[in-house]
C-alpha cells in the first residue's frame, strides 16, 4: 500500500525513504495512472474502520485483496 511492492513488478520497488511516484512509474515501467494497485499517495493511512473515507485501512485492504485475487480476464 505505500509502495515498497507491487502486483505489476516482482520484487522490492520503492527502498529508500525519498522515493517517490515517479521512481515507482520508472521501476514498474507503467504510467501511475495504469498501476494494478497504485501506492497511497502522501504514505498516511488511516485506522478507522467503516465511514466514508476511500483511503482507510479496512477500504485499501479491501481494494488490494479484490485487485490481487481477480480472476484475469
Amino acid at each position: 500500500m505505500m509502495g515498497r511492492y507491487s502486483l505489476d513488478h516482482p520484487g522490492l520497488i520503492l527502498a529508500n525513504a525519498g522515493d517517490t511516484s515517479a521512481e515507482l512509474s520508472g521501476q514498474v515501467r507503467r504510467p501511475q495512472d495504469q498501476l494494478t494497485f497504485a501506492p497511497d499517495e502522501d504514505g498516511i493511512i488511516p485506522v478507522l474502520d467503516g465511514g466514508g473515507s476511500r483511503t482507510n485501512i479496512v477500504a485499501r485492504t479491501r481494494d488490494f485483496l479484490a485487485r490481487h485475487f481477480a480472476k484475469p480476464r
